[in-house]
């Protein structure tokens, strides 16, 4: 909320872009002190953008 108490349009994190993405080829390693993730990640819409993929995992 704001300090006209509007409630948001999109959430912390949502992701907006000015473009698509696809993903594919997950691959998660379970290593003995860290877990390794791999995916590829391909812009198939019209904008030319560079795109940082999070991921977050719950102990």
């Amino acid at each position: 909320m704001d300090k006209k108490q509007l409630p948001t349009r999109f959430p912390f994190g949502h992701g907006l872009s000015y473009t698509t993405f696809g993903y594919q080829g997950l691959n998660v390693e379970n290593q003995s002190d860290h877990v390794h993730v791999s995916l590829q990640v391909t812009n198939t819409g019209e904008r030319a953008v560079r795109r940082l993929s999070r991921s977050m995992f719950k102990t």
